[in-house]
């Protein structure tokens, strides 16, 4: 009976640490890395980086304070377009009191595109970071209990330990 014991003392020893080494495996595998979707949220834009990331929220707040932005500048540059070839309304900045529609939705336009910008660099960061935070709150949990089974043989008994490992999602 002392060797049984001394046995799965042993097995036990020897289990926790391999169990400790697959929760970090499992755990570094799954990290979220912000430095590729920062880059696609900055250069192309859109928040394709936050939905390739898997941030849908941060991607759909992205997306529509680039089209609003980008629409309000490209429909601001084509007024002037048309002014210059057409002639129909010089535009010039005088004071915020007479600014003229193009003018206007080029402040507004500006300040949600530059806004949508620095939302996009900060987002993936912030989101990664407290992903992979969650993520190494979760541990594995070990369920270790003895186990006696009558022998294929019908001679003796088998003692042994069975090992559940239960990762939470």
């Amino acid at each position: 009976m002392k060797t049984v014991l001394i046995c799965l003392f042993m097995l036990l020893l020897t289990t926790v640490p391999l169990l400790a080494e697959q929760n970090e495996f499992l755990t570094d595998e799954k990290e979220k890395e912000f430095v590729l979707p920062l880059l696609l949220n900055f250069l192309p834009g859109f928040g394709i980086g936050s939905y390739l990331q898997g941030d849908t929220t941060g991607g759909t707040i992205l997306l529509i304070g680039d089209i609003v932005g980008y629409g309000l500048l490209g429909t601001a540059f084509l007024c002037v377009l048309g002014s210059i070839f057409w002639g129909a309304v010089t535009f010039q900045f005088q004071d915020w009191y007479n600014l003229s529609a193009p003018e206007w939705m080029v402040v507004i336009g500006g300040s949600i595109f530059v806004v949508s910008k620095l939302f996009g660099i900060i987002r993936p960061i912030w989101f990664g970071v407290e992903y992979n935070e969650n993520l190494k709150r979760k541990k594995a949990a070990v369920d270790v209990s003895p186990v006696v089974e009558p022998a294929p043989d019908g001679g003796a008994l088998k003692f042994g330990l069975k090992i559940h490992t239960i990762i939470p999602l």
